[in-house]
């Protein structure tokens, strides 16, 4: 009994102190850990919305990449340990239409999905310092009729690579495909490490890297005879390449989190990435139910 009254009050008193005199949080981050929003709150972002369904669920969206087209994605906590902890995320990618009409104009036969599944793995090492591995499957499907430059240009926008340009216009040539397939499967790694001074500043290095890239490319062309014959013929090309040579997004970031607004302001270690410098800043606000106060017995 006696206990439980030193830990409630040690848990009232460490309320009363500024953020940054309370003791670390090791489960405040959600973007690179396996971690939700808790149950009740919105998490309002520059780039993401999310809301907190349950505990251990949230719903969210990446309002940025709404000017391609509506996404939508479901977190879940599925394992919960003391210290370690494990995340699914599954998302729904729209018809990107709005893409489609910036890289090829507005006379596309095409329509384009894309399909993220994430795994993440969060780890309290002390309650300051903390390690999250990840890795992402993104699934990319493209179906209509499509051009054999149209072909290569969807691979080179979604790898940032032309390895395969050459060896592609020499097998597709200037084919158009009347019913093709393009299907694209990247795979990609997530690792973070989390320094936390204090419940209000903490130091994080994070890096996401491409691994590798694998894909089925495949359609049908139809010709007609002088004599009015018709014949139908297929060709297809599936492939799989490393993609070592693609810079990884490197970032070390300082962030702030006050009871409600949360602002991370970090360096791109690799600037040739874009990627490095979204992910080093970050901005958002956390309304509803206050997160609960750091358990003062861990």
């Amino acid at each position: 009994m006696h206990w439980f009254v030193a830990c409630w009050l040690s848990a009232a008193a460490a309320q009363q102190l500024p953020r940054k005199l309370q003791p670390p949080e090791p489960r405040h981050q959600q973007d690179f850990t396996a971690y939700t929003v808790n149950k009740g709150q919105f998490r309002l972002g520059v780039g993401r919305l999310d809301y907190g369904v349950l505990d251990n669920f949230s719903l969210g969206t990446n309002t940025v990449q709404w000017v391609l087209g509506p996404n939508f994605y479901a977190k879940v906590t599925a394992i919960q340990t003391r210290r370690f902890d494990v995340s699914l995320q599954l998302s729904a990618g729209g018809v990107y239409d709005q893409w489609l009409m910036l890289v090829f104009g507005e006379d596309t036969a095409f329509e384009m999905n894309v399909i993220p599944t994430t795994i993440r793995s969060s780890l309290i090492i002390t309650p300051k310092w903390s390690a999250h591995l990840g890795v992402t499957s993104l699934s990319m499907n493209a179906v209509g009729e499509l051009s054999a430059g149209q072909i290569i240009e969807i691979y080179e926008q979604i790898t940032a690579s032309d390895a395969l340009t050459q060896e592609l216009e020499d097998l597709l040539a200037d084919t158009v495909f009347a019913n093709a397939q393009a299907r694209l499967t990247l795979q990609q790694t997530h690792f973070a490490v989390e320094y936390r001074r204090n419940r209000r500043d903490s130091i994080i290095f994070e890096a996401n890297s491409y691994v590798s890239a694998s894909g089925l490319i495949s359609g049908g062309v139809s010709t007609v005879s002088d004599e009015g014959s018709e014949a139908n013929t297929s060709i297809g090309a599936d492939f799989r390449l490393p993609l070592d040579t693609l810079p990884s997004a490197v970032s070390l970031s300082y962030q702030w989190s006050w009871e409600r607004f949360h602002l991370r302001v970090g360096i791109p270690l690799t600037p040739a990435n874009p990627l490095s410098t979204v992910q080093a800043l970050e901005l958002y606000w956390l309304l509803g139910p206050s997160a609960p106060s750091p358990d003062p017995t861990r």
